[in-house]
């Protein structure tokens, strides 16, 4: 039997009280649900979506997180550590290098450790671009993202946020393809409940431009799907 999301939602949140030590510290717990699990540009699952529970935060410059999955109709868990650290350029800058380390057990058994170096221009308010390149050393490939996202206020608690995203795959999928990957095309929006509590969803669409279109390589080319999510932070 899968473990119950509840198990995990119990860990992240013992864990989230326990990092609040600082004044300096920012901490942040999310619950959120993905009608498909899409990474990339494929469907990772043979059916179904995922759960997710995440809790981070960020210390001066660095920020981490610990992310647990767990598919809701096959046998997949997924637990994700990742930390960076932000390089002070400029104000209209934001440069970091990160590492995350992946672990997935049930119909996907991988181990996986990226490094990924993380590029945007904060300087306009309705529009941010944002490069970000990563290194995967089991395929010794390299996987880059994209994204123009938009910023359209339409109340002091409600913002919608349109965006596009390229995915460029260099050996990261799989050997036989180099260049493009995927076209995504999405929208989320999020709500302020409270000072300390948000509610966002998202629905995307994402076009296939390789050969590789899932884990399985199955024919399943393009993909709809979409989530919710709820954030507490402190």
């Amino acid at each position: 039997m899968k473990k119950p999301f509840t198990k995990s939602l119990m860990l992240l949140t013992m864990l989230g009280s326990s990092a609040v030590m600082a004044a300096e510290t920012s901490v942040y717990f999310d619950a959120y649900y993905k009608t498909k699990y899409v990474s990339k540009g494929r469907d990772l699952l043979d059916k179904g979506g995922i759960f997710w529970s995440e809790v981070g935060g960020t210390y001066d410059n660095f920020s981490g997180f610990i992310a647990i999955g767990e598919a809701d109709s096959v046998d997949f868990t997924e637990v994700d550590i990742d930390i960076s650290y932000s390089i002070p350029i400029h104000d209209d800058w934001f440069v970091a290098l990160g590492y995350t380390g992946l672990d997935c057990k049930g119909i996907i058994d991988f181990t996986g450790h990226e490094f990924y170096l993380t590029t945007a221009y904060t300087g306009f308010s309705w529009v941010t671009p944002q490069i970000k390149t990563i290194y995967e050393t089991e395929s010794d490939g390299y996987f880059v993202f994209v994204t123009l996202k938009g910023n359209v206020e339409l109340s002091e608690k409600m913002t919608l946020h349109p965006y596009i995203e390229q995915g460029l795959d260099y050996g990261y999928i799989g050997e036989k393809h180099d260049g493009s990957n995927h076209l995504e095309l999405g929208l989320s929006m999020s709500y302020a409940l409270r000072h300390d509590v948000t509610l966002s969803g998202f629905v995307a669409r994402s076009f296939s431009e390789s050969e590789l279109t899932d884990w399985n390589n199955d024919n399943r080319p393009n993909q709809t799907f979409g989530g919710v999510k709820v954030s507490w932070h402190w």
